[in-house]
């Protein structure tokens, strides 16, 4: 998802069990950890992480792609909890969820 200019608070949804892969033999599985998966924002843009996830509780982790530094981490991020993030340093990063669910 390419975001505009105008756009100042969008929202990443951690979904109800989204974490759960392909193997889940029910049907209501997302296999889709974050909506959305890929965002490109502008930067001081105010993301808004929102874990939609009944009864499991996160750690959301951001990494700079090009120094591999960790640049945010949540700790426990539980069920219903909004975070506001803002990425002030121009580039390319990556999210992800430490928590293994099986």
């Amino acid at each position: 998802m390419i975001l505009g200019n105008n756009i100042k608070n969008p929202v990443i949804l951690i979904p109800n069990e989204g974490h759960h892969g392909p193997q889940a033999d029910e049907d209501r599985f997302l296999d889709q950890p974050f909506i959305p998966q890929n965002a490109v924002i502008n930067r001081g843009t105010n993301i808004v992480w929102f874990n939609g996830d009944v009864g499991h509780d996160h750690n959301l982790v951001i990494t700079n792609n090009s120094t591999g530094e960790t640049v945010h981490e949540s700790g426990v991020f539980p069920q219903f909890e909004v975070r506001n993030i803002a990425l002030n340093g121009t580039g390319n990063y990556h999210y992800t969820d430490t928590e293994d669910y099986e």
